[in-house]
């Protein structure tokens, strides 16, 4: 089940659910709720990914640095470059739908269809927001376009939507803490992150 925008919307205004943007709480007013999602907005920091040589060994923690570059950024055709939303969720109430049992819910980040028809992917895979993630998305935004384009911070660059789950276990990855609050986070390589 995903959780429509008129839910979304009681859910946050009756403060069961949280949004921020960095560390300052959201009225319901601040966000752009649709009909099963709420639009987040680009960041302003941008992380390039280069690679130290000419082939990645994805067990080698140091074979991708990245640049760190302050927007606006125009992204090059064929170009990946990792960035952030300022708005994060904390959605791990429980919400009471019609029966005494609570229903969870993970969030789902997806590209806005404006963003996708000019042919920008906000994500190539992480896309999915585990139980108990409260970090700001990190982006991996790829230009599919023939030409650059130019990313704008505060831009509105994805939707995110809420599936229901059962019996969740709460996230405790490599992904998770502080700096996810502040900005895009960098790959983390190494033997123990693939095998």
């Amino acid at each position: 089940m995903r959780l429509g925008g008129n839910l979304i919307r009681e859910t946050l205004e009756a403060g069961r659910w949280k949004a921020y943007r960095g560390s300052d709480l959201l009225d319901v007013t601040d966000l752009n709720i649709g009909p099963n999602s709420v639009d987040v907005t680009l960041g302003d920091q941008f992380l390039l990914p280069r690679p130290k040589g000419t082939v990645v060994d994805v067990t080698d923690p140091g074979a991708i640095t990245c640049v760190k570059h302050a927007g606006p950024y125009v992204i090059a055709p064929g170009e990946l470059v990792l960035a952030t939303v300022r708005e994060r969720f904390d959605c791990t109430a429980g919400l009471c739908l019609g029966d005494d049992r609570p229903t969870y819910f993970v969030s789902q980040i997806d590209g806005r269809s404006t963003v996708g028809r000019i042919g920008l992917l906000v994500h190539v895979t992480a896309g999915f927001g585990d139980y108990g993630f409260d970090g700001a998305y990190t982006l991996e935004i790829f230009n599919l376009f023939p030409a650059a384009i130019k990313l704008l911070p505060g831009m509105r660059i994805a939707q995110v939507s809420w599936l229901s789950v059962e019996g969740p276990s709460v996230y405790h990855g490599a992904y998770q803490g502080p700096e996810h609050r502040i900005g895009p986070v960098a790959p983390r390589l190494g033997h123990d992150r693939f095998f």
